[in-house]
């Protein structure tokens, strides 16, 4: 059964933690240049799949597919947004920030590989969700939470 008000943790908790992680840096003064506009490129791609994450996941469930294409799909959707977003992210940062490279054929190969695992690890969030089609969850004696784990454990499964 679906729950689309799940009140399990979610791709979205690292962007807050890079943005803090960055302000930290900023704070304290050791920071590189390059680091921080390389961060951000990546933070870019990160905003468009993890943005994207719930929705999917929703719609996906909501046609009630099996496990494996709620799964897939996900995968597949993730992997596209991120690399939408560095590819966006390449377009516009280039031109002011020199850590990042302006979009070519070669980091777009490299782009879409990383965005490929990135879309992976979305997908294995799915396995989080113990209330749908658990039977089918390949991943529930893995990564599933359920409503009796504590806010600590879900965090540390997810």
């Amino acid at each position: 059964h679906h729950r689309p008000n799940s009140p399990l943790p979610r791709v979205q908790v690292k962007q807050p933690v890079c943005w803090v992680g960055m302000s930290y840096s900023l704070i304290k003064g050791g920071y590189d240049k390059s680091v921080l506009e390389s961060a951000l490129l990546l933070a870019t791609g990160t905003l468009c799949s993890g943005s994207s994450w719930q929705p999917v996941v929703n719609a996906l469930q909501s046609m009630d597919l099996p496990f494996y294409a709620v799964f897939a799909g996900t995968w597949i959707f993730c992997t596209f947004a991120f690399n939408f977003g560095l590819r966006i992210a390449r377009n516009i940062y280039s031109e002011s920030m020199d850590a990042v490279e302006e979009p070519t054929w070669a980091n777009g190969k490299s782009d879409f590989h990383l965005s490929m695992t990135i879309g992976g690890a979305t997908a294995f969030f799915v396995g989080t969700d113990s209330a749908y089609r658990s039977s089918e969850n390949f991943l529930l004696n893995i990564v599933g939470i359920n409503d009796k784990d504590s806010i600590i454990k879900a965090c540390l499964l997810a």
